[in-house]
């Protein structure tokens, strides 16, 4: 019969492929570098866009809450032997305008953080760490609109540091140095006149920001001829 070879032992395994040591380990650690990096870009990611959506929307809210309250007051004129409102009360005078342009907006399916402030609530604009009020210019309170000399250069509307309901004063023009910072970088502070207004997002520039808001359709809609009764 024949004798089995005598057992012997494997060899260790050598140093670059035991397990947890040389290039294995080596791998591990990269990869969970690696995973580390790319973590904090999402999250880096996700806080930068989260910013820069919070801006975009809190402009386009502002700028629309002043083309609506600017609509609203020349809606009035219109149903009120061309006068503007008077300074005492005037967010309520205009309120039912307001409102139609808010519900108007709002039914063309702008996203929420883009409407313009809700009816009867104080209009503000929320800036990154700030908030800012509307104000109306005592100076044109009551005034009939087509006997403004220069409706393009007379204020209606003006960005103010206070906020509250039917706020009015008198317009003095105030240094960019002061207004909020967009986007990290200056702007003008916001101006809204009879007819149009100037872009505060430029520097020394008048032109206009147009929101295509018809103060016509703040009106009470036309019900046309009602039928005759038998």
């Amino acid at each position: 019969m024949a004798t089995p070879p005598p057992f012997t032992m494997p060899p260790p395994p050598s140093e670059g492929s035991r397990p947890g040591s040389g290039a294995g380990k080596t791998c591990l650690i990269a990869g969970i570098v690696v995973l580390g990096l790319c973590v904090v870009l999402i999250l880096v990611s996700a806080l930068f866009f989260r910013n820069v959506w919070g801006q975009v929307s809190a402009t386009a809210s502002c700028m629309g809450t002043f083309e609506a309250v600017h609509g609203a007051m020349l809606a009035y004129s219109m149903e009120n032997d061309d006068r503007l409102p008077l300074a005492a009360n005037w967010q309520q005078s205009t309120e039912k305008y307001y409102s139609r342009l808010h519900e108007k907006l709002k039914g063309e399916g702008m996203p929420k953080d883009f409407l313009p402030a809700a009816p009867g609530e104080p209009l503000q604009c929320k800036w990154e760490g700030r908030s800012t009020g509307i104000a109306y210019n005592l100076e044109i309170a009551g005034a009939k609109v087509q006997e403004i000399e220069t409706p393009e250069k007379a204020v209606l509307l003006f960005e103010t540091d206070t906020i509250g309901v039917s706020q009015s004063k008198k317009f003095e023009e105030r240094p960019k140095a002061n207004a909020p910072r967009i986007f990290y970088n200056e702007r003008d502070w916001i101006v809204y006149y009879v007819e149009g207004n100037k872009n505060p997002f430029e520097r020394d520039s008048t032109t206009e920001v147009d929101f295509n808001i018809d103060p016509k359709d703040a009106l009470e809609p036309d019900q046309g001829p009602q039928p005759k009764g038998d």
